[in-house]
């Protein structure tokens, strides 16, 4: 599930909720009693929710439809993961809550109840609930709204707004059309002076970013700490003088703060549109973020040094490993947001299993936090950990290499199409042998052979569906006896 649901409406968020598992599920696999199991709803309700879905799907997608067969089985049509979004977006912009939120941003001046009755074309007592409403929301984030304004840390309401944004609007519209003008032109500044690479991601990300900037910056509500060293405009001249443009020039704000030019540089810095060094980086910042790469290093050192060696391969794994620990780091400190997809039980399970010495090592680091965070995070840098071992620390220097000779009568360009599939197993690290060698751990063939030590796995040709999942399960089982 996405996050931030709690600003649709309840029906809408139920609706929301079951296209989910609609897309999820795809055709046939979900019972109407196992829908109402997992969301805690009536058999009726499930009913006026389809109602509802389908009517919505009309005018959204009108390719798109919902039903429940005779046996109580869900059948979609042309329900995906995109529909689902498009939905959910359009329940988010007929929520009052939202419009609430949304005008408090947009209008600071706008503050009198009057004002967002007028806005929101409701009563006072339909204000009030909903005021009431939104106060619990973000006070969950450390945050308050008084004033008919959010306050608290200016860092984490602008984390706060970017992940509510960034989760509901990502790729599908465009928010804050007002101040799209002035964003554009911020980013064809940064893609010209900087050379930072447009990928539609990446672009969805940044202009929300510097929208959210600017329109707290236009209502006067300013960052006050530093992020980056003293000396860093005087040393790194290009990077400052053009965000310094965009503060002072593109905004058109008629003022410029050291702070803001900081955060959006460090921003810029840890979701990897511009490389950097960790030197730049304040002093109490720049100590936290040496310290948990230094202590993440440590522990690989732990579990791999015995057996890889201190070898050069191993010696230049560790520093690419420390530059994106460190701006891994500098993300969680300074701009972390919450995932908004990508956070499943199951995935992480997936990877554990396919990387066992990288989980041992994340766990053994995360296990050591003094500060228990909550599940939703800790799963979010868990696969940034994860992420950052399989790019940087190469895979046939582990212990846990599977090696594995396949070796089919069929001929040897049906054995060479073998190797091939067998390869593209390699997220497992695997080496893929032609011949019996003193380190083979697998002999994968149609035919068994007893003069061999090695574990043996025999297939029919061609292998099945059950086949390929029975070799992925005894690659997973020879990696832990290896440990």
């Amino acid at each position: 599930m996405e996050i931030h649901n709690e600003f649709l409406d309840v029906n809408y968020r139920y609706q929301y909720y079951l296209l989910e598992l609609i897309a999820d599920n795809g055709n046939y696999y979900l019972t109407v009693s196992k829908a109402m199991k997992l969301l805690g709803i009536s058999k009726f309700k499930i009913t006026q929710y389809v109602e509802g879905i389908n009517a919505d799907l009309a005018i959204i997608s009108p390719d798109s439809h919902l039903k429940v067969n005779g046996d109580g089985v869900f059948e979609s049509q042309n329900i995906n993961e995109g529909i689902v979004r498009k939905i959910r977006l359009d329940y988010l912009k007929q929520s009052n809550l939202f419009k609430m939120l949304e005008f408090s941003l947009l209008h600071p001046e706008k503050n009198e109840t009057a004002d967002f009755c007028e806005a929101l074309f409701i009563g006072t007592t339909k204000f009030y609930e909903l005021k009431k409403e939104l106060t619990a929301i973000v006070e969950q984030f450390n945050l308050k709204f008084k004033k008919n304004r959010l306050v608290g840390s200016e860092i984490v309401i602008r984390q706060f707004v970017f992940e509510i944004y960034y989760s509901y609007f990502n790729g599908i519209e465009r928010p804050f059309d007002t101040v799209q003008t002035i964003a554009n032109q911020v980013m064809d500044r940064l893609s010209t002076d900087l050379d930072i690479s447009r990928l539609p991601t990446t672009d969805k990300k940044l202009e929300i970013y510097i929208k959210i900037q600017y329109i707290r910056m236009r209502g006067k509500d300013y960052l006050t700490d530093h992020l980056l060293t003293a000396g860093f405009k005087e040393t790194q001249t290009t990077l400052w003088n053009a965000v310094t443009a965009i503060i002072t020039t593109d905004y058109r704000l008629n003022m410029s703060s050291e702070f803001e030019i900081e955060a959006l540089l460090t921003f810029l810095f840890s979701e990897g549109f511009v490389d950097f060094e960790v030197d730049w980086l304040a002093g109490q910042l720049q100590t936290t973020v040496k310290r948990l790469t230094q202590r993440f290093i440590e522990q690989v050192n732990v579990v791999l040094a015995a057996d890889v060696g201190q070898t050069k391969q191993f010696s230049v794994a560790l520093q690419r490993l420390a530059q994106d620990l460190n701006q891994i780091h500098t993300k969680q400190l300074t701009f972390y947001t919450e995932p908004t997809t990508f956070i499943d039980e199951n995935q992480l399970n997936y990877f554990a299993e396919s990387n066992p010495l990288f989980h041992i090592i994340i766990q053994q680091v995360m296990d050591k936090n003094k500060h228990k965070l909550e599940w939703r995070k800790q799963a979010s840098i868990y696969y940034d950990y994860m992420f950052a071992c399989i790019e940087d620390i190469p895979l046939e220097i582990l212990k846990d290499r599977v090696r594995v000779c396949v070796d089919f009568s069929q001929g040897k360009l049906y054995n060479q199409y073998m190797q091939k599939m067998v390869n593209y197993f390699n997220n497992l690290n695997i080496e893929v042998q032609s011949t019996i060698q003193d380190n083979t751990d697998l002999y994968l063939s149609d035919f068994y052979s007893g003069d061999l030590t090695c574990k043996q796995l025999i297939w029919k040709n061609p292998p099945t569906v059950f086949n390929w999942q029975q070799f992925g399960d005894v690659i997973v089982s020879i990696k832990k006896e290896k440990l």
